[in-house]
């Protein structure tokens, strides 16, 4: 845990830990068309391979395009000997069945007879589908974007920066990626879906006077798996432990021992963190709801090893909500501050804070940078910081609206909460 690190790379710096790639498992089949979903697990193209031993393999789906269905047989025919030979394996097996339709008369071939469920990219024949066999047969599926492409668009622009702009990304990466379709279409089949990973907020109290209003932050997000997790310094655990009775979502509580930095509490919540990813939050800090989700797409779509913010909103002497230091929203490189950091829990455990760093912040992302990875610090908006002198109660509900971006999903609620994963 936290093992040291030199200024040179060591030998496992040359890659450090890769995010996990979506339904790694999933092995779908396809004939007369595009493999769906896109862009997750592997695609088996079933007109150059036997059925049999594909299915010996596992396949956990099969796509067939509409002209599939006429092979030798020809228009007007039915089905070929092919198609119908492996509808006839694929309910044998129990394997899903679907029909992609992207043209009107394939609504009147052979397989849209005989074939369960089917899905088209068009909204126009969506609603011909649904007319016809009800929304538990007809499935729209987008197009799916690139996550990182889309992350990452028109960097050093600020207008892509604003608010809109963060919430439109938000949401094509939430519901147009890879996985997001996957997950869309294996839901529609039954198929059991890929949980959304759990975070585990690793809360910073120093001297737990604010865990009130660290509970309203994790409520407020709605990024929907997330396990609270305090590691206190004995002094004030007592105070803490009456706090946390206060609280109605699960949360750990981990004593310290004597004397303890805040960098050794964050190595001890990083070491029984149960979540894939840990994100630090700081009691004197309030977020907005899309402060996890955008922090987690940032770390799996970035390809960086720290993902936080180097710009932030604060509350400036006149009462008015303003970002500070613009112009580093959205850059790589730049070392974030300590409340708003997250990183895969594997990467963090291999890394660690530096104990007796006077800044554990700056002092982990310069380790971050000295193993070989990479940091990203993402928009502003959603983290609303003290300056020096402030306290909590100086900024209110509305403080914090000026200065989050517009969210469409519901804040969790207690069932988002978890003290182990699910």
């Amino acid at each position: 845990m936290g093992e040291a690190i030199d200024d040179v790379h060591t030998p496992w710096t040359a890659a450090l830990a890769a995010p996990a790639a979506p339904y790694p498992y999933l092995r779908t089949g396809h004939l007369g068309c595009p493999p769906l979903p896109e862009g997750v697990g592997t695609a088996v193209d079933l007109s150059s391979c036997s059925l049999e031993e594909e299915v010996r393999r596992g396949l956990d789906l099969v796509v067939l395009g509409a002209d599939a269905g006429h092979g030798h047989a020809g228009r007007g025919e039915g089905l070929s000997p092919v198609v119908r030979d492996l509808l006839i394996t694929c309910e044998g097996e129990g394997i899903p069945t679907v029909l992609r339709i992207e043209e009107p008369e394939h609504l009147e071939g052979p397989l849209a007879a005989v074939v369960s469920h089917s899905v088209t990219t068009r909204s126009d024949l969506h609603s011909a589908m649904l007319r016809r066999w009800g929304v538990d047969r007809a499935l729209l599926m987008e197009p799916v974007v690139d996550p990182r492409e889309t992350l990452l668009e028109r960097l050093g622009d600020p207008e892509a920066a604003a608010a809109e702009r963060i919430t439109a990304r938000r949401e094509l990466i939430g519901t147009r990626s890879p996985a997001a379709q996957a997950s869309r279409l294996l839901g529609h089949l039954g198929v059991p879906v890929e949980a959304d990973p759990l975070v585990t907020a690793l809360i910073v109290s120093r001297r737990a006077e604010n865990l009130d209003r660290t509970l309203e932050n994790l409520k407020r997000q709605d990024h929907p798996r997330m396990e609270a997790l305090l590691v206190i310094d004995p002094l004030h655990e007592e105070r803490a432990q009456e706090a946390l009775t206060r609280w109605d979502v699960p949360v750990r509580l981990i004593r310290a021992t004597p004397r303890s930095t805040v960098a050794d509490r964050l190595n001890i919540g990083i070491d029984q963190a149960a979540g894939r990813h840990v994100a630090v939050i700081e009691e004197t800090a309030l977020y907005g709801a899309g402060h996890i989700t955008d922090l987690l797409q940032a770390v799996r779509h970035s390809g960086a090893d720290l993902v936080g913010r180097a710009s932030w909103f604060v509350k400036a002497d006149d009462g008015e909500v303003r970002i500070r230091a613009p112009k580093l929203q959205r850059t790589f490189d730049e070392p974030p501050a300590l409340g708003t950091l997250m990183m895969r829990t594997e990467t963090a455990r291999r890394i660690g804070f530096s104990r007796r760093a006077a800044k554990p912040g700056p002092a982990i992302a310069e380790r971050t940078l000295n193993a070989g990875g990479t940091i990203f610090a993402i928009h502003a908006h959603d983290v609303l910081m003290l300056r020096r002198g402030q306290s909590l109660d100086e900024l209110s509900e509305a403080d914090l609206h000026a200065a989050s971006s517009p969210s469409s999903a519901p804040p969790s609620t207690s069932e988002g909460l978890t003290s182990r994963p699910a």
